[in-house]
Order: C-alpha cells, then sequence, then structure tokens
C-alpha cells in the first residue's frame, strides 16, 4: 500500500502551485498592462496613427502627478465608499468611472483630472471653435475593451503633448476649454452607437462635400432608432429541469441554440464611451445639447446614437443617473433622479461642521503654442474615411501647394473607383481656393475651379470639359461691384471652335448677351471675320453673331431692339424689336449691306419709316456690328492669355505668407527643429532677432555660435534680399508703366485705322468712350510715373536705414 504523503510535503507542495499561480497572474497582469497602455488602432476608427505611444517618464512629471496629497487620500477614501453603497445597492450597474489611474498610474478622482483653461485665440471663445479643435488636434484611439470603462484617464496637458486618446481623454480636455470659456459642460459616460464608439464614419456621408444634388435618405443601416432605454439591465436566465432534459438528448439543438445567442450578443451595437453635455444657461445658446468629441458634432439631447447616461462630471462634483426612463431630465439638483457624490450645501461662516470638499488642483495647466494651434493636425496631416469618401486634411502652409483638404469620392465602398475630387486650398497667390475634377473610368473628363476676390481680370471660376463638339471652357467672372472690369462681363463660354457665349450686366448699352456661331475657314476663301487674326490654316471664322439687349423704358418698344442677329458672310442684319405692353408679337426688320430693308410692324397705322431714317438705322447697326466683332476679338485674346497665366501659376506655385509668421518653415515637411538653429541662447533672447531667423537656419554650417565672420554673412545675405525685393517693386511700377503705354498706343492706331483713315465720322458714343478711355490712362500713367520717382529717391535711404539696423542686430561695427 502506498504510504500517505506527510503534511510538510502537503505544505510544499500547496506552496509551490501558490507561486506557479502568483507567477502566472503576475505575467497575465502585466500582459493586461501593457494590453491596456498601449494604443490599439482599429481599421473602423478611420485614422492613421503614430507608431507607438510616448513613453512616461515620472522624474519629469510633476510631483503631484506621481503621489497623493493627505486631501486628496480623504477625498479618495470617502469616493470608495461612495462607490461600495452603490454597488452593494445597485449591483446590475455597471462598473463606475469615478476613480481612474492618471497617466503615471496613480489613482485619481474624476473630477479632478478636468482644468478649466482659457486659451488665447478667438476660436476658443465658443463651444462650436472649442469642439473642432479638439477632434481635429487629436487621434482618436478606440477602448481595447468596448464592454467595459477604463481604468486609465490622461490630464488635459499631457494629452495635448501626446495628441492621441479615447473619448473619455477628449471629453475631459473639452469640458476644461469648454468651462474656461464660460460654458455649463460635463462629461457623460454611458453607452453609445458602435459606429460613434469606434468612430466608424464609413456609414455617413461626408460633411465637406460641397454637392447641389439632393440628399439621399439615411441607410437602414444607420443608427438604429428603436433603442429606448436608458438603463442597460441585466438579462436573467431562467433554467427548466424539462429544458436541461431535452438539452442533454439533443446536443445539435443545444449547439445551435448556443450559436444564436453568440450571434445576438454580437450583434449588440452598445459600447462603452464618453461624450459631453452643455447644458443652460450658459452664454448664448437656447438649449442643452450633447458634443461628440471625437468629431466635434453637436447632437441634440434625444439622439438615438446615446442609449443611456450612467454618470456626469464636471470639475467639482461627480453625480450618478438614477433615472430609468426617457428622457432624462439634465437637473442635477434633484436627488431623486441624480446621487451626487458631495453633497452641495450653503457655506455658513458661524456654522462650526466641517464639509469635505475637492482637493486643490493637481493637474498642470494645459497649453498650445501658436504653432501647435495653427498645425490643428497631429503631424499636420489627418486621413478621415467617410461613406465613398476618403478625406485627406493638411495645414496650412504644410504642402507646396496650399491644399489643405482633399476629398476622394468613390462609387463604391472600397475606395476604388473614383469619381470626384475636391480640393480645397489656402493662402495661394493665384487666389485659388477650391477645385473639382470629375472621372470616367479612372480618366479625368471635367475640371471646375473656384477663386477669390483678388485677380486682375476679376476671374471668378474656370470650368474645362470635353464633349463630342470638342473641348468645352466656361470662365465666369464676379458681377459690378466686386469685379475690377469695366465691361459688366459674367460669364464666357467657348465651345470647341463652333460656338462663343458671354453673358452682361449693368452696361450702359443694355447688352446682355453675345452669341457667335463659328466655322473652319475654307481654302481660298478670304481672311476678314477671324475670331484670331494671329491663327494660321486652321483659324475659325465668324459666320454669325447675335446679340440681345434688356428693356429700355424711355423708348418705344418698336424702336427698341430686343436681339440683333448679323450674318456676316450673307452681309445681312435681322433686327426683332421688344414686344410693347399688351401685344403678343415684336417688331422686326431685315437689313442688307447694299442699302436694302424689309420689315414687319405689329401697329399697321404707324408711320412706316423714310428711306433716310432706315439707312442711319444701317449705319448704326454696321457700326455695333464693328464693335462686336472687336469686342469678341479682345476678348478671346484675353481668355487664351488666362489660359496661358493659368498654366504658369500651376507650374509655379506660389503661396503667400504673413509677415506676422516668425515662424520658419519648409514646405512639405514640419518646422525646422531647435537643434538646427545657429543662434546661441545669448542671441536668441534679444528683442526683435525673430526675422533673422531664415538667414540663420539656411546657412549651411556646423558653427554654433554667432562668430564675426558668420555676422557678416548674414548681413551680406540679408542685404542681398532687401536689394532683390526694392529692385523687384521698380521693375513691377516700370512693367505696370510700359503695360499703360502699350494700352493706349494700341487704342489710338485702332481709332485712327477705324475712323481717320477710312474717312469715317465717329459715333458720338465712340467719342465719348475714347476719350475716357484716354484720360483714364493717362491718369495711371501719371500715377504710375510719380511712383517710380518716389521710389527711387527712397530706395538709397532705405537701404542705409536696413543695413544700419542689421548692424545693430549682428553687433557688426559700422563705419
Amino acid at each position: 500500500m502506498a504510504t500517505e504523503p506527510r503534511k510538510e510535503e502537503i505544505v510544499e507542495a500547496i506552496e509551490e502551485k501558490i507561486a506557479n499561480l502568483k507567477s502566472y497572474l503576475c505575467i497575465e497582469y502585466k500582459k493586461q498592462l501593457v494590453k491596456e497602455n498601449e494604443f490599439i488602432v482599429h481599421s473602423s476608427c478611420g485614422v492613421f496613427e503614430r507608431p507607438a505611444k510616448e513613453a512616461v517618464n515620472v522624474s519629469e512629471m510633476p510631483r503631484n502627478h506621481h503621489t497623493n496629497s493627505a486631501a486628496e487620500e480623504l477625498v479618495l477614501e470617502y469616493v470608495e465608499n461612495f462607490r461600495r453603497q452603490l454597488v452593494r445597492l445597485y449591483p446590475h450597474r455597471a462598473g463606475l468611472f469615478i476613480t481612474p489611474e492618471n497617466e503615471c498610474g496613480v489613482v485619481k478622482f474624476a473630477p479632478s483630472f478636468i482644468r478649466p483653461v482659457k486659451l488665447k485665440f478667438k476660436e476658443l471663445n465658443e463651444y462650436k471653435g472649442c469642439a473642432t479643435f479638439v477632434a481635429n488636434f487629436l487621434n482618436y484611439v478606440p477602448l481595447s475593451d468596448p464592454k467595459a470603462v477604463p481604468k486609465r484617464l490622461i490630464s488635459p496637458a499631457t494629452l495635448l503633448s501626446w495628441q492621441k486618446g479615447n473619448s473619455f481623454d477628449f471629453s475631459t480636455l473639452l469640458v476644461s476649454l469648454l468651462i474656461g470659456a464660460g460654458y455649463d459642460a460635463y462629461c457623460v459616460s454611458g453607452y453609445a452607437h458602435k459606429d460613434i464608439a469606434q468612430l466608424d464614419l464609413t456609414k455617413k456621408p461626408c460633411p465637406l462635400i460641397v454637392s447641389h444634388e439632393k440628399k439621399t435618405e439615411a441607410s437602414p443601416d444607420a443608427i438604429p432608432n428603436s433603442y429606448a432605454n436608458l438603463v442597460i439591465k441585466r438579462v436573467e436566465t431562467f433554467e427548466s429541469t424539462y429544458l436541461a432534459m431535452l438539452a442533454k438528448r439533443n446536443t445539435e439543438q443545444k449547439t445551435d441554440t448556443s450559436a444564436a445567442v453568440a450571434e445576438t450578443a454580437a450583434a449588440d451595437p452598445r459600447q462603452i464611451h464618453c461624450w459631453v453635455l452643455v447644458r443652460l444657461p450658459a452664454r448664448d445658446i437656447t438649449e442643452s445639447f450633447f458634443i461628440e468629441p471625437a468629431t466635434g458634432e453637436v447632437m441634440p439631447l434625444n439622439h438615438p446614437g446615446y442609449f443611456s447616461v450612467e454618470n456626469v462630471w464636471n470639475n467639482k462634483n461627480f453625480w450618478v443617473n438614477m433615472q430609468r426612463n426617457s428622457p432624462i431630465t439634465y437637473d442635477m439638483q434633484n436627488m431623486d433622479k441624480w446621487d451626487a457624490v458631495f453633497m452641495e450645501e450653503k457655506e455658513d461662516p458661524s456654522s462650526t461642521k466641517k464639509v469635505l470638499k475637492l482637493a486643490p488642483a493637481w493637474v498642470v495647466q494645459p497649453t498650445v503654442t501658436s504653432s501647435e494651434y495653427n498645425d490643428k493636425y497631429p503631424n499636420c496631416h489627418k486621413t478621415m474615411f467617410y461613406q465613398n469618401c476618403v478625406a485627406d486634411m493638411y495645414s496650412e502652409h504644410y504642402l507646396a501647394n496650399g491644399l489643405v483638404c482633399k476629398l476622394t469620392i468613390t462609387s463604391d465602398p472600397q475606395y476604388t473607383c473614383v469619381t470626384q475630387i475636391q480640393e480645397i486650398f489656402a493662402n495661394r497667390n493665384d487666389k485659388l481656393s477650391k477645385r473639382l475634377r470629375y472621372f470616367d473610368n479612372g480618366v479625368e473628363v471635367s475640371s471646375h475651379e473656384f477663386f477669390e476676390h483678388g485677380r486682375l481680370n476679376g476671374l471668378a471660376q474656370l470650368v474645362s470639359s470635353t464633349e463630342e463638339a470638342g473641348k468645352r471652357t466656361m470662365m465666369m467672372f464676379f458681377p459690378d461691384g466686386e469685379s475690377p472690369r469695366i465691361d459688366g462681363l459674367l460669364s464666357r463660354e467657348v465651345v470647341g471652335k463652333t460656338k462663343i457665349t458671354e453673358t452682361f450686366a449693368n452696361r450702359e448699352d443694355r447688352l446682355i448677351l453675345r452669341r457667335a456661331r463659328l466655322q473652319p475657314l475654307k481654302v481660298g476663301e478670304e481672311r476678314v471675320h477671324l475670331i484670331d487674326t494671329d491663327a494660321g490654316e486652321t483659324a475659325s471664322q465668324i459666320g454669325k453673331i447675335t446679340a440681345k439687349f434688356a428693356r429700355d423704358a424711355e423708348k418705344p418698344a418698336d424702336a427698341d431692339p430686343e436681339k440683333i442677329v448679323f450674318y456676316l458672310l450673307e452681309k445681312r442684319i435681322d433686327v426683332t424689336y421688344h414686344k410693347a405692353k399688351g401685344k403678343i408679337t415684336a417688331s422686326s426688320r431685315t437689313y442688307t449691306k447694299d442699302g436694302q430693308s424689309t420689315g414687319f410692324t405689329v401697329d399697321p397705322f404707324a408711320p412706316k419709316p423714310t428711306t433716310k431714317q432706315m439707312l442711319e438705322d444701317l449705319e448704326v447697326f454696321i457700326k455695333l456690328e464693328a464693335r462686336c466683332l472687336d469686342a469678341l476679338r479682345a476678348n478671346q485674346k484675353e481668355a487664351d492669355e488666362i489660359t496661358l497665366q493659368r498654366e504658369r501659376e500651376e507650374s509655379n506655385i506660389q503661396l503667400k505668407l504673413s509677415i506676422y509668421d516668425t515662424d520658419f518653415r519648409k514646405y512639405g515637411q514640419k518646422k525646422v527643429p531647435a537643434e538646427q538653429d545657429l543662434v546661441n541662447a545669448e542671441v536668441a533672447d534679444k528683442p526683435g532677432i525673430e526675422y533673422l531667423k531664415p538667414y540663420l537656419v539656411l546657412l549651411s554650417t556646423e558653427k554654433k555660435t554667432l562668430t564675426p565672420e558668420l555676422a557678416v554673412l548674414i548681413e551680406r545675405a540679408c542685404m542681398a534680399s532687401y536689394r532683390a525685393r526694392v529692385e523687384a517693386q521698380e521693375q513691377l511700377i516700370i512693367s505696370r508703366l510700359e503695360h499703360a503705354k502699350q494700352m493706349l498706343k494700341h487704342h489710338a492706331e485702332t481709332w485712327s485705322k477705324k475712323y481717320e483713315t477710312a474717312g469715317m465720322t465717329p459715333d458720338p458714343v465712340d467719342v465719348d468712350a475714347h476719350k475716357k478711355f484716354t484720360e483714364a490712362t493717362l491718369f495711371t500713367m501719371h500715377v504710375l510715373e510719380r511712383r517710380r520717382k518716389k521710389h527711387e529717391a527712397e530706395a538709397p535711404q532705405g537701404y542705409q536705414k536696413f543695413s544700419q539696423l542689421i548692424a545693430n542686430e549682428l553687433g557688426i561695427p559700422t563705419q
């Protein structure tokens, strides 16, 4: 018979198993801890994350981050007592997010993480600006366990440094900004739809898309509206002996039932989430609302994506929701609906009763520099995935072409078949603000460019597309009062070599439309009515010009032309007059250039025009035809110049840099690191030295101190740049002066050729226009000549002053 083990052996075996179990639990705990401290990137999140989280150096953190004061320990003891009582009374409630660990692993009270702060940027004075800043500036990371509250919460200052966190981290920072801006804001912990908790925007249309199409109805797969329970109840499982017996006899049925239950549990869209509540009364808001911190969107209190509210807290207190039915009342003073950790009592100076209060704030005040704020996004770039759309957002001046937002719109959810690309630009010298490009089977078929005010020709939009008749180009200009144009041109459309259409507004001659029909020039045909007189064998000639005019109330309808059609090749002019009041037809007349005329008059009793009157009208129409022909040629030349100018601008893109931006930045990369700065600490602390930073950085030298030789090199570089700028200003004035002279000369030659050489009597309207143009051009030339002389007189003095300023800043002795 085997002997029974001794008591000592049993004890040793048990201790060995306990040691092994402790070792195993320690390893699993460390794995879980690493898992919780790492930021896991989910493909459904739709964000690009940094490679790894920055390590926490406890020695560099403030002392109150890795220790607790006596007051904080007392508060934590009180809070733990509150938590135990709540769990005993309501065991079905989910875990409270009341005492998380901070980034140093020290347990803190949740409201103590909120540090109200008011930053210096004016956009952060409003709740929309605060929400947009938080959503853009940080990268969102979903919770590693979507069914449990996180064990750690990052303080706002550290979060701004790391630029990534979960919904609880986002909400803490956003509430700190909102309270600092004067709003009554709270963090809200509860259950939300998984698309919101995971930041899955693939079922949501991109809000940045510019579209004139009608909005489509929401997808049935979107966030459901049937979840009305505000408190998550535990599902009770009832067991039956009879059912257990049947389950044993039919294992297959049991397996199917288990699979169905597992599938139902997996389809549960409810996940732990944290968002922000802004409550009345607060500044100028008219109603309370939610803010989703990951996107910055404002949501109503009854939004179907938020299923239940468990806890609410701000920087002063923590409340537990005791309401089981909707709608929830956010009256924190109602003790029947909200259970507060600290009872709010009015202070009585004469009372000797001690009241427990929150400990002094341990969180460092969040700060954001101007350069960090202007970056907007982590690493100056952020990508979001929406329904059939990929949104790439960039910081200003990050890309050399000025692109700040690119929307790639596709026809499939896999983002493979691109149908449209929308690009938004900023700080472009060519005033380009937006470009829309359309694709068909991967080939670009059209583009639509939008421009800001400020271009010399008043161009507002430029549309290019390919059609059966040829390339279609449409230029739209800013209307009168917003454009430097004096001809009232609103749009100009060219379809291949077949048609030109121009629209006008607010012209003295009441012209509203001018259309020209083009046709190819035949072999041996006279080159008279060419649209481009410098064109070669492929030139097109104008066969017909149609001009339409607005009604002139001072003239009778039978003498006020509405449409005039010039048949240049047939040498015929058709005139249709406006309809008189109460008439359904209009008078018309046809003229031939040999003096013949036929017409129709609505009023049979009206006197017929005399031969002399018809000849005078014919002469007026012939002059109008010549003006239309000249205007079409001039506008065609201008359109060609605009097209060539756009090609030059796109080949050499220039961005505007503000003189107030002292933070030097190279295009296409982040700011120049501080270790590359060649200025030592003594020189860098001098006031007014910031504008020399580009020259100090760009010098290729390994020296770290400002030597006399280096100072001389910097002084020469600065003076060379200043001299080049002065010369560029002078050349600009001279080029504009020469351009005005050429315009005046060309106008004088045209006038002489048209009237003086031909011996024709100019029309009074033409004489007045000629006089106005000549006076305006001479005045422009006079102003430019005065500016040139003033520039020549002041340039040497400015050069001397700037040289003295540079010498004083760099410590170079002057002669």
